[in-house]
């Protein structure tokens, strides 16, 4: 990547500001239990339809 490249990306995130990401994993074992972590800003949400 190029420097000028870089510097016009640098200037745009600065504008957007800080970036905000959530991971969520579930494991099921044994097909009867549920284990949910979660990492971030956001909840982990879980519906039955």
């Amino acid at each position: 990547m190029n420097a000028y490249r870089y510097a016009v990306m640098l200037q745009q995130s600065l504008k957007l500001g800080k970036g905000r990401s959530t991971a969520v994993t579930w494991i099921l074992i044994d097909g009867q239990k549920l284990v949910v972590a979660n990492v971030g800003d956001s909840r982990a949400v879980m519906s039955i339809v």
